[in-house]
């Protein structure tokens, strides 16, 4: 069928910068063999959409079910994320043409448009991310999808107001990528699989390691709870075989050195169960030899340490962390720390995207 019906939507930006981002054809819903000519650059986008069926011009930014709806997203994700920058959306135009002929326009100004961003948020890590390696959003497949609702929590993480609930974006798009390149279809079995990557692949997590290996015994403990995290994951008889094997897993000395001076809030139970000794001596021979290993901390702190943290918000276990007189309380500076490793090790796992 001939697609005479052609959209061209163009969204323009504050910067006076002309630097091409992207040029290139990239696939839209149920298209087939059909595709979308797009044009990001740092002062706009150019949306160009042949369709065979009439699309009300005035919809496109309601129907968030739309082809043309997704591809905007698309672009302004890919936008954000290049940039590195807030850059106001000054105008949004859409033309719609038949036969060569334009037929209808509408304009939204930028007082009538919900901006993605704010002037003030700071969005310059985002240029950590590798252009060819973003180009996955562009994918109409279920892996372009979920990194494509990934980097949209991770963009607007750093629009959030509250330390918090920026802290929940990043743990919905690190979901979002642990769920699609696992493939697994349980929490836990996701989890230990993006363990596992670490571990086997820490050449792929080079912005996260960089970092971690400059952690210390003291820096990690001043910023998290402990006890209160064993007290949580570990908080029965029953459970001290797994606290056993938490332990023993982990064989990074700075990880041995916290779990030996908080030993004793779980040291009943391991004598009780027989498993003292071989706890103590696991932890005695790390912290001697100053065992490093930056795969074991990442994955202890990012997974198992911040998924105790989020589980806590989320589950109303606790007073809302907004309702405080003061800020920079000791929770706060811990939410703000643990961000900081997830905002390097979603990075580290958007442009490694290809090895899964």
């Amino acid at each position: 069928m001939a697609r005479k019906h052609r959209y061209v939507i163009t969204i323009e930006f504050s910067s006076a910068d002309r630097q091409s981002l992207f040029f290139g054809e990239v696939p839209y819903p149920f298209s087939k063999s059909y595709k979308d000519e797009l044009t990001i650059n740092d002062d706009k986008i150019i949306i160009v959409a042949d369709r065979s069926n009439k699309i009300d011009i005035k919809g496109i930014f309601d129907n968030h079910n739309s082809a043309l709806y997704t591809q905007i997203i698309k672009s302004l994700v890919y936008y954000y994320c290049c940039v590195g920058k807030a850059n106001k959306i000054t105008k949004v135009q859409t033309h719609y043409i038949y036969d060569n002929v334009t037929k209808d326009k509408l304009i939204v100004k930028s007082e009538d448009v919900n901006q993605i961003v704010d002037s003030n948020d700071d969005l310059s890590l985002l240029r950590k991310l590798k252009a060819d390696e973003l180009e996955v959003i562009f994918e109409e497949s279920p892996k372009g999808h979920s990194y494509l609702i990934a980097l949209t929590h991770l963009v607007k993480s750093f629009c959030s107001e509250s330390p918090y609930d920026s802290f929940e974006r990043k743990w919905k798009s690190f979901n979002a990528l642990y769920r699609q390149v696992s493939n697994e279809d349980n929490e836990f079995k996701r989890q230990v699989f993006v363990r596992n990557h670490l571990i086997n692949h820490a050449e792929l997590y080079p912005l996260t390691f960089h970092v971690v290996s400059k952690l210390t015994v003291t820096g990690i403990r001043d910023k998290v709870r402990w006890v209160k995290f064993i007290h949580n994951n570990f908080s029965t008889l029953k459970q001290t075989e797994n606290f056993k094997n938490f332990v023993i897993a982990n064989e990074d000395h700075r990880l041995a050195e916290i779990n030996q001076s908080t030993l004793t809030v779980r040291e009943k139970f391991l004598k009780d169960k027989g498993f003292y000794k071989e706890v103590e001596a696991h932890l005695k021979h790390h912290i001697e030899n100053k065992t490093l290993n930056n795969s074991h901390l990442t994955a202890t702190l990012c997974i198992k340490y911040m998924y105790f943290v989020r589980n806590k918000s989320v589950h109303a276990e606790k007073v809302d962390s907004s309702f405080r007189l003061t800020s920079n309380t000791k929770e706060e500076i811990e939410v703000k720390w643990l961000s900081s490793l997830l905002d390097l090790l979603l990075i580290d796992l958007v442009n490694a995207h290809s090895n899964f």
